[in-house]
């Protein structure tokens, strides 16, 4: 039996998919985090309509890829489970950086920046905003929810004058409407106002919500 384990440090690589082009006339940057079981070369597809506006897309991908079903076939990835989490919480924090200060490279200090969650992925994108620093504009959580052990002063310093939004399908399997108050009771506990948005669909990004929650129709 195992009485203890052990770590170790290394060197790793992650990856992410972009739609669109940085440069100095890069309108703004949206990043958006896929939930579990996705990959990050498909879900930034969903943001194209986005795109076609001028926003360019950065999808980072989990760092933990497996077959979603038996031992072949489709692939998904995820960001962490309930084992080693806070280890695994660390690492893609720190790819997540990584991958910020690359892309930020490539574009002015002034680019605005949003930042959206879907599904499990919404605990991710609100774990990096907690721990971060840079300027953003808007967190939009996505059929998902605050995770309920975020530093409550850290986040509550980091969204200040910020925006946060929660978009819900009015048919989404995980959070029913009963639950929707729920999210709103969270962001109060940690001082957080929250807009929630409810739109006709499902546990997916729907086109029509998505460009209302930017402002471009």
């Amino acid at each position: 039996m195992v009485d203890d384990f052990h770590q170790v440090s290394f060197q790793s690589q992650g990856r992410y998919a972009m739609l669109g082009e940085l440069s100095a006339n890069t309108k703004s940057i949206l990043f958006v985090f896929h939930g579990q079981g996705q990959l990050a070369e498909f879900f930034v597809k969903k943001f194209k309509v986005l795109n076609d506006l001028g926003i360019t897309i950065i999808a980072p991908e989990g760092l933990h890829q497996y077959y979603l079903e038996g031992f072949s076939g489709r692939v998904g990835a995820g960001w962490m489970t309930s084992e080693n989490r806070l280890v695994a919480i660390e690492n893609y924090l720190n790819f997540i950086n990584a991958m910020f200060s690359q892309v930020k490279k490539e574009t002015p200090d002034s680019t605005p920046v949003h930042v959206l969650g879907f599904s499990q992925g919404a605990a991710t994108a609100s774990r990096w905003m907690a721990e971060s620093k840079f300027n953003f504009e808007q967190l939009i959580l996505w059929g998902g929810a605050l995770p309920p052990d975020l530093n409550k002063e850290l986040i509550y310093q980091r969204m200040k004058g910020k925006k946060l939004i929660h978009a819900i399908g009015d048919k989404d399997p995980f959070i029913s409407k009963e639950k929707v108050g729920d999210l709103r009771i969270l962001a109060n506990n940690y001082g957080l106002a929250t807009d929630i948005n409810m739109y006709e669909g499902a546990h997916d990004i729907e086109q029509k919500a998505l460009v209302k929650l930017f402002s471009l129709v």
